[in-house]
């Protein structure tokens, strides 16, 4: 399947599962922390009205916005940068971290979106807890390294404490813990 029907497919799953938790989705202005080569960017620009990636890594920074061009998507924009140290005063409706706040100073990058959303905003966070895509820490693949995984799984625990210990529990309006840690916050 091409890269853009890929976006498509997993736009339209994203959507009805996001329209439960911010209902003014279509016009939402978002930031993507750790937005990598920009796949799951994608996919949510074809449901928000801005998004703006931000990416530490040059490298990757490189293939998103290159895969944007070949995309011709006019609402991404693609930023370097990193959570400790946000580039952006302005005001975000929805901020997401996809498997990426566990690489951060977690509770200041906490603070920092908690200081750019919007009143009535949500934060998503997505941390990989049982699919991995390092071969090292897949079980299906013959590099599987069960003392690195029992380590990574470990400190995603410890992760998802320092999450849970600096939100208030009133803040959740959506967990779930599967092959993925998934929690959605109120501001």
């Amino acid at each position: 399947m091409e890269f853009s029907s890929r976006i498509k497919n997993k736009s339209n799953e994203y959507k009805k599962f996001l329209e439960k938790y911010y209902k003014k989705l279509k016009s939402a202005d978002v930031l993507d922390i750790g937005s990598g080569n920009g796949f799951s960017t994608f996919v949510l620009s074809l449901l928000v009205n801005k998004i703006y990636g931000l990416e530490p890594d040059i490298n990757s920074l490189k293939k998103a916005r290159k895969n944007k061009k070949k995309l011709s998507l006019s609402n991404v924009r693609f930023y370097q940068g990193i959570a400790e140290n946000l580039p952006f005063t302005r005001k975000f409706n929805i901020i997401r971290f996809q498997n990426s706040i566990q690489f951060t100073n977690i509770l200041k990058s906490l603070s920092n979106a908690f200081n750019i959303l919007e009143k009535d905003g949500i934060i998503i966070i997505r941390l990989p807890y049982d699919d991995f895509s390092d071969p090292k820490l897949n079980k299906k693949n013959p590099q599987f390294n069960n003392e690195l995984y029992k380590k990574e799984r470990n400190r995603l625990r410890k992760v998802i404490k320092i999450i849970k210990n600096y939100i208030k529990k009133d803040q959740i309006i959506y967990e779930n813990f599967s092959s993925y840690y998934f929690i959605i916050l109120k501001s």
